[in-house]
């Protein structure tokens, strides 16, 4: 377990018989053990006895390690635990890959949904997959001015995949901007939107199962349930939806709504 968790530092311990003596790797979230490079490249700690504590590490950044006796080829992990925020996320743009500011889209979404914006922030992604399904709700610190965005690679080998849930699942959203992203659905949705309001969907490619017999798996759809096209939610007000290039799935966009949870304010234009 890790305990004693700071914004740089954790001490990590765990049970064991024989001889005080173990190797220790650490790293983001999602690291590649071993044979990692950049962003996804760990840190080996070698001969060093339990309890154990780690320093000078990230705030506001999850991190796996793994943990070997010095007398085993065997490794047992990955354990994860999170650092503390030292305060809102700054205004800025910020990259996201192997060598960015953030190694995962799921680093970014903790980020924000834990510690908040003091500002608007932009999301750039580099070259490469994300594997992943996106909760995000309303963001501490986000406002009209203060905006979230995220933006496609410049280089457009970018791709996100969605995972269990939609590729974005937005409860209760505001004020956010999907811009330039290429994302592939094969089972699910690429956008959930859930009582989201103030959000911009624009620019992008978005590929669904093209022979998809399945209601949930859609470019956009409003839903208060990840299993069901159906499920009404609490109404989405102000989205705006254009020049968006849909391809496959069962719906391509739908909004489920009802008398008592109307949506309002969808605009839905040059998307194919």
């Amino acid at each position: 377990m890790a305990s004693n968790v700071s914004s740089s530092s954790a001490d990590l311990t765990w049970d064991y018989t024989g001889a005080n003596c173990f190797n220790v790797e650490y790293g983001p979230a999602g690291f590649i053990q071993g044979t990692g490079v950049g962003a996804l490249s760990g840190t080996l700690d070698t001969n060093v006895t339990a309890p154990y504590s780690l320093t000078g590490l990230n705030p506001n950044t999850s991190y796996d390690f793994y943990v070997q006796n010095c007398c085993s080829s065997t490794w047992e992990g990955p354990f994860t635990f999170q650092t503390e925020c030292t305060g809102p996320l700054a205004a800025g743009t910020y990259s996201v890959g192997p060598t960015g500011d953030f190694a995962t889209l799921d680093s970014v979404t903790s980020t924000l949904n834990v510690c908040g914006i003091g500002g608007a922030v932009t999301f750039e992604f580099q070259s490469g997959s994300f594997s992943t399904s996106s909760y995000l709700g309303e963001i501490n610190g986000s406002s009209m001015t203060n905006t979230i965005t995220f933006k496609g690679s410049t280089s457009g080998n970018d791709t996100i995949i969605a995972g269990t849930d939609a590729a974005f699942v937005l409860e209760g959203a505001k004020y956010m901007n999907f811009e330039d992203l290429f994302i592939y659905t094969p089972n699910n949705s690429g956008f959930r939107l859930n009582g989201s309001s103030d959000i911009s969907i624009t620019g992008n490619t978005i590929m669904s199962n093209t022979t998809s017999t399945s209601s949930v798996i859609n470019a956009i759809i409003a839903s208060a349930s990840a299993t069901s096209a159906f499920s009404t939610t609490v109404g989405e007000q102000n989205i705006t939806i254009e020049n968006n290039d849909i391809m496959g799935g069962y719906y391509g966009i739908r909004f489920y709504g009802s008398m008592a949870a109307r949506n309002g304010d969808i605009v839905i234009s040059g998307t194919l």
